[in-house]
């Protein structure tokens, strides 16, 4: 991506002019959007932008990111042009591609002096939802469980804030924090479980703490309960929420936010082999609670809780949110457009939809039943409860519940993203920035 470069004639110019009614039109090589309405909604300019770039994603493109900043009049500018640039980003080529001739595109972004500060600020933040989203994209192959690691390792110094601290769980460390629901789901797999957890305490005033839990399935072939090949594609982006919080953690790092946010990262893979786990295996948690195998391709709770547990035990934490490609009922029930999530605070669940105005991204606040957890609670005769229950209506819901169970912060909160993590529609690592948000605006307070 380039910054005021000499205008391409012949590159596709997007503009933004002040309207009578919103709009959008082509006219030979430009696209100008007209929006009458201010503040914009900013959900619904997100999908058009991403329509647009998608359909021109073999085009040069000029983006005058300066006459969307002047004529929208958002409530807040910098959100704006953090939503523009992570979109553009993603239309770069910079994704992973071993064709060999791979769609090459420019992308040149011209604005006004008067928004350098912004601009500036705005491509600091992006660049930390721009790794996330390259990592959700590499095969399996090329990004397993130590390579992720690894690469978190060496990236994490770019943020240039000593305060972000990375710390990471072997197997012998997850053997010792009795993390058996991790382990468990990573039998199968040819290389260790692990688990990291990024720190990032810099608000000395507040003893407020959000833990951020993300999932990270590296790779899930559903196990013994193998998927279809079908909804084997894509499953390398299963990671989506461990890379989500990277995003988030990483831009907060960056941009010195005084926050306090712990990201937590399990890593796994649901393969097949003579040690996977297997239908009426009990394997405890790191909480102690129990849990029977119903459902070896409901995984993602599994270690999802352990992080948990591992989350309440060492840290003081506040709020607790999990992020996760969870359940198909998900995707079926709302598709790509909005994430539905289930929270115990009215408090939080203001906050959050303020963040998703901001962000871009589509939310929906959906009740967590009592009875869920009643459910979870009587779903094993052998063991505390099941990974999975025998009525598979709202099993969303029930996988919310599951996790809540774990959590003794009583402020919880789950997102499941099973249908907004896809990558090819909308190329914006999903939440990263509306949880970027969050911890900013709790924070002011």
């Amino acid at each position: 991506m380039n910054f005021n470069k000499s205008i391409n004639k012949k590159a596709l110019l997007i503009k933004a002019v002040s309207g009578s009614k919103d709009s959008i039109e082509t006219k030979n090589n430009t696209v100008v959007f007209s929006f009458a309405k201010k503040p914009m909604n900013t959900k619904l300019f997100t999908r058009r932008l991403s329509a647009l770039l998608l359909k021109n994603k073999d085009k040069d493109i000029t983006f005058d990111i300066g006459s969307f900043l002047k004529n929208y009049k958002v409530e807040c500018s910098y959100s704006l042009a953090t939503i523009i640039l992570t979109k553009l980003d993603a239309f770069c080529g910079k994704m992973f591609s071993l064709k060999s001739k791979p769609i090459k595109n420019n992308i040149n972004v011209i604005y006004n002096k008067e928004w350098k500060d912004v601009v500036y600020a705005a491509y600091t933040t992006s660049f930390g939802f721009t790794l996330a989203r390259h990592y959700q994209t590499l095969p399996v192959n090329y990004l397993g469980i130590a390579d992720f690691v690894k690469e978190i390792k060496k990236v994490v110094p770019a943020a240039g804030n000593p305060k972000l601290k990375v710390k990471i769980l072997t197997l012998a460390d997850l053997k010792k924090e009795k993390m058996g629901l991790l382990q468990a789901v990573n039998k199968g797999s040819d290389e260790p479980a692990a688990m990291v957890v990024l720190e990032y305490l810099n608000n000395p005033k507040s003893k407020d703490i959000l833990a951020y839990v993300g999932k990270g399935m590296m790779y899930d072939a559903g196990g013994y309960e193998i998927k279809p090949n079908r909804f084997m594609e894509n499953m390398n982006q299963d990671m989506t929420g461990a890379a989500s919080v990277f995003g988030t953690l990483f831009a907060l790092a960056a941009m010195k936010k005084k926050v306090n946010v712990v990201g937590f990262l399990p890593l796994a893979k649901n393969m097949i082999s003579d040690r996977s786990m297997v239908v009426g295996d009990v394997y405890t948690s790191s909480t102690g609670r129990t849990v029977e195998i119903v459902s070896p391709d409901s995984e993602g709770r599994l270690i999802l809780a352990d992080a948990i547990g591992y989350a309440n035990k060492h840290y003081k934490i506040t709020k607790l949110f999990t992020i996760a490609t969870l359940t198909g009922l998900s995707e079926l029930a709302f598709g790509d457009y909005a994430t539905p999530f289930w929270s115990t605070s009215d408090k939080t669940t203001a906050e959050i939809e303020k963040a998703a105005r901001l962000s871009g991204d589509g939310v929906v606040s959906l009740w967590l039943y009592p009875e869920y957890s009643e459910d979870v609670n009587k779903s094993s005769e052998v063991a505390d409860c099941a990974n999975g229950c025998k009525e598979r209506n709202c099993s969303n819901g029930t996988a919310a519940a599951f996790l809540k169970e774990f959590c003794a912060c009583k402020d919880f909160t789950h997102f499941d993203i099973a249908g907004t993590h896809v990558y090819k529609k909308h190329p914006v690592n999903p939440l990263s920035f509306m949880m970027y948000l969050f911890a900013i605006n709790h924070f002011k307070k």
